[in-house]
């Protein structure tokens, strides 16, 4: 994809260009109408600009600068199991689903539950062995009208995670989806698409993190669909600390049913620049839904974290929190909306977005919206954005405490609301030693 220019209707000819080869390799299959219908959206709105509302704070220009070669079909790439250690949770014993430019590899993962309990591969696999879940549920909740790269995840996307968790099971270890991008030899950009099933009852734990390899730029677009049937429990922990010349663009739909509940937290370290879009709706009475978040910039990263609850029904709460921490020239962006529809009586929303400016030159755009068409409800939501508290500064150095490790301090205590939210403990403490790194190396 030759990106010599910003020009974004040559750029985006340039994709539906590609697309049309891809689709000739390919062949008919399955997914046909639904690319077709995806390329079709994104050849009409292309690109998004700052004029858009949805992307005021965010420009993609950083993404049409660059040149990426695109990552259609599977290649070597001679890693081992040993390579990943590096990418691993330290301590954590785990399902490791590995992907490699968006396509699943066997020989890198390892499945330790029973298959009456969980089916976990590549998406690919299950398509071509006729799963009947994917003709239910594949393509029908992420939206992509309006929404350039879901459009073009869609069109260009053939394999990602597929996890379908057995009715009434409980998963005894988490599930970890590693993705990798292969950028030793070159930018590149993939696509990969994840479907996530827990049936009613079960429960799990789910672990997402995006590494790139080498020294060149990766571009990540994903998109992950999840089906929380009703009594199913599920908590998902996205991890993003990839490199600083890595592109994330991640969006996750999840469709609840009656008496779920889903927890989320996102935690961005690293990353270059990174766009989270997260949407919740509920689709029968008596869910429940926690997001939580935690960005800790530095340097130019830009992360842009987009929220949406969607009360549909009556009886359903959402409670969200989200804290950032920013340092050097970063730039954050919060934009959490929660709607309660007409019929969404007895409804309860908060929504909580905190921020901490470690420097002067970083910035914060945050944004928290309620939309309340129903009367009998309980909801809130705010925003705050300042320094370090300075009482509590003093008191710590006026006891014998450095200042740069009276910053640490405050700074993991600030971060503990969001952190204690992870119950799986190595993650939690391994996360808990990169933010510590992450403040040492700031001194």
């Amino acid at each position: 994809m030759s990106q010599t220019t910003t020009d974004r209707s040559k750029i985006k000819e340039e994709w539906v260009s590609h697309f049309e080869m891809l689709e000739g390799s390919l062949g008919q299959n399955a997914w046909s109408p639904l690319r077709k219908e995806a390329m079709a959206e994104f050849a009409k709105i292309g690109f998004p600009t700052t004029r858009h509302e949805e992307w005021k704070y965010t420009s993609v220009a950083p993404l049409l600068q660059s040149e990426f070669a695109q990552a259609f079909f599977p290649q070597s790439h001679g890693l081992t199991r040993a390579d990943l250690n590096p990418y691993l949770i330290p301590g954590l014993e785990a399902n490791l689903l590995v992907f490699v430019n968006g396509f699943f590899q066997p020989a890198l993962s390892e499945i330790k539950e029973k298959g009456n309990v969980i089916q976990a591969g590549g998406l690919k696999k299950a398509l071509e062995n006729g799963e009947p879940s994917l003709n239910r549920h594949f393509g029908k909740y992420a939206p992509i009208k309006d929404q350039a790269f879901a459009a073009l995840n869609t069109a260009f996307s053939q394999d990602g995670a597929f996890l379908q968790i057995a009715k009434g099971k409980v998963l005894e270890y988490p599930v970890h989806i590693l993705h990798l991008t292969d950028a030793r030899h070159g930018n590149l950009v993939y696509n990969t698409r994840n479907l996530i099933l827990a049936h009613e009852g079960s429960e799990a734990k789910i672990i997402s993190t995006h590494y790139t390899l080498g020294s060149h730029e990766g571009f990540s677009n994903v998109v992950t669909e999840v089906v929380a049937e009703n009594q199913a429990n599920l908590d998902i922990y996205f991890i993003q600390r990839d490199k600083s010349q890595s592109f994330l663009i991640d969006q996750t739909q999840i469709v609840q049913g009656k008496g779920s509940l889903v927890n989320t937290v996102t935690v961005t370290l690293e990353g270059q620049f990174v766009r989270n879009n997260l949407n919740f709706l509920f689709q029968e009475a008596h869910t429940e839904c926690h997001l939580y978040g935690l960005y800790f910039l530095s340097g130019n990263q830009h992360v842009d974290n987009h929220t949406l609850v969607d009360h549909a029904v009556p009886h359903c709460e959402s409670n969200e929190l989200y804290k950032g921490v920013l340092d050097g020239n970063s730039t954050g962006v919060f934009n959490g909306k929660v709607m309660v529809r007409q019929d969404a009586q007895k409804t309860n929303a908060f929504q909580s977005n905190k921020n901490i400016l470690l420097s002067n030159n970083a910035t914060i755009n945050t944004k928290p919206q309620l939309e309340i068409w129903a009367d009998d409800v309980k909801c809130s939501h705010g925003a705050t954005t300042g320094k370090l508290d300075q009482d509590a500064m003093f008191y710590l150095m006026a006891r014998g405490i450095p200042e740069a490790s009276a910053q640490a301090l405050l700074t993991q205590a600030f971060a503990s609301d969001v952190l204690s939210k992870i119950r799986i403990e190595p993650l939690r403490e391994f996360l808990e030693g990169e933010i510590e790194t992450k403040m040492k190396n700031r001194s």
